[in-house]
């Protein structure tokens, strides 16, 4: 399960580097999707690849 510090660091992350891009809206929810999935235990293989490469990034390693 990811941490607050985690969640902050990944939509900080996702932020940077989309906020200002036609797509932001859409990778703020597929984010929040992924996170709800792998917290479920579901796979993310079906959110955008961009927002998966994030969530690995930051998922904790327990």
């Amino acid at each position: 399960m990811f941490t607050k510090k985690e969640i902050d660091a990944l939509f900080s992350d996702l932020r940077k580097e989309f906020y200002r891009t036609p797509d932001w809206e859409y990778l703020n929810r597929q984010a929040h999707l992924g996170l709800a999935s792998l917290d479920s235990g579901r796979s993310i293989d079906d959110i955008d690849s961009r927002v998966v490469e994030l969530i690995r990034k930051h998922q904790p390693s327990d």
